[in-house]
């Protein structure tokens, strides 16, 4: 893998992990569109801990405030007047969800359901859902009134996230339009609740990071596409929020059925040796 496709695939997945389209459906087409040699898939989890890190930078005042008023809650034990005390109970409980999945099928997952078919099938039908739920949801909750029901039907939403192609904070943002969220506070609770399961994934993951053959060149890739997928996470975060403001989730929804279709007629030639 040279720079150049670290930093291109880095670009992918700052704009992918965040806007509802599936990195991991774009981390396997943009290598074979380009005729790249696949990148290692540890390639792939050091590109996570970029757009990790854009989460919590871009939320490090939430994420102070949720981390103080959560020990505050664990003191005082009045979640009534501890309203970010009561957003963390609530984002602990959506991330069992998709925890408890992960840890006990990851292995079925990363074997069985990295097809390209697969893959097809979860850009397009995901990709009509998102349009119609968000055509049909009232939108008029805010962060304020979630539930621990909204939490659990959301955090549940995630763990499906674990197939390929589906895209995390696509399943979780229509999730939160079903419960009838504008569509601002559904991309922020969205990033809120997958930082947990992120963080959780990366570390994780990271043995299989420090085992690499770790020369120079490979530390620069490496480095070089951690970087680059934060900053273009973090400028995703924010424009995204600003955008989802005043317009709909149409053009994401568009975007997923053309790219599943492009992909249905390409899946014969798609190769992917390094997740069967």
């Amino acid at each position: 893998m040279s720079l150049f496709e670290a930093i291109i695939l880095g670009i992918v997945q700052g704009l992918t992990e965040f806007l509802p389209i599936s990195s991991s459906a774009h981390l396997l087409m943009v290598p074979w569109i380009a005729g790249w040699t696949e990148p290692p898939f540890v390639f792939d989890t050091s590109l996570h801990i970029g757009t990790l890190i854009a989460l919590l930078i871009y939320f490090r005042t939430d994420i102070i405030n949720l981390l103080v008023s959560f020990i505050r809650l664990l003191k005082e034990k009045n979640i009534k007047e501890n309203p970010d005390g009561r957003l963390a109970v609530l984002i602990i409980i959506g991330s069992i969800p998709a925890g408890l999945i992960g840890f006990l099928f990851e292995n079925i997952i990363e074997k069985k359901l990295h097809s390209p078919y697969i893959i097809v099938t979860t850009l397009i039908v995901l990709g009509i859902f998102l349009w119609l739920i968000d055509r049909l949801s009232k939108k008029t909750r805010t962060l304020e009134g979630i539930t621990v029901k909204d939490a659990i039907v959301i955090g549940i939403a995630q763990a499906m996230a674990l197939i390929p192609g589906t895209s995390r904070s696509g399943i979780t943002m229509t999730a939160a339009l079903l419960m009838n969220f504008n569509r601002e506070t559904a991309a922020r609770f969205s990033f809120l609740l997958s930082i947990p399961i992120t963080a959780a994934a990366a570390l994780f993951k990271l043995k299989d990071l420090l085992k690499m053959n770790m020369t120079s060149e490979v530390i620069t890739n490496f480095s070089v596409g951690i970087l680059v997928s934060g900053i273009v996470g973090f400028l995703c975060i924010k424009y995204l929020l600003k955008f989802l403001r005043t317009n709909s989730f149409a053009v994401f929804a568009i975007y997923r059925i053309i790219v599943g279709l492009f992909l249905l007629f390409m899946a014969p030639g798609i190769k992917i040796e390094n997740l069967e």
